[in-house]
């Protein structure tokens, strides 16, 4: 396996964001990306940090199929019928708003986590 010298990486992941997963996960017209340079109003195009978070009141169903079919199972229920909202949906919101670069994101959440921890429809 080859390794990447210098900037090549970043090329690289901005490349694949822009080609492949943003197009299938995000809407690129609302999509900012961070300028790495920075300028006098931020550090290497950051200003600060958000919270990227899943908050679950559990209830006895969500308990039920979290003991005797998967965690997947149970966190599907919590987002389709308990209203749940994913870190992906957050990131995504971020994202849309303009507020968070994708690549930075992906790094913490998946641009597409919510395709493979939620079951199918």
């Amino acid at each position: 396996m080859s390794r990447m010298r210098g900037n090549s990486h970043v090329r690289f992941l901005r490349e694949w964001a822009l080609a492949a997963c943003l197009p299938n996960h995000c809407q690129p017209e609302k999509v900012f990306m961070r300028h790495v340079e920075g300028c006098a109003h931020c550090y290497h195009g950051i200003i600060g940090r958000m919270v990227v978070a899943e908050v679950i009141a559990p209830d006895a169903p969500f308990f039920e199929l979290y003991l005797t079919k998967s965690k997947a199972a149970a966190k599907t229920y919590w987002h389709r019928k308990l209203g749940g909202m994913t870190r992906n949906q957050y990131v995504l919101h971020y994202i849309h708003a303009g507020e968070v670069d994708p690549l930075a994101a992906h790094c913490i959440c998946p641009i597409d986590e919510d395709s493979y921890t939620l079951l199918p429809q």
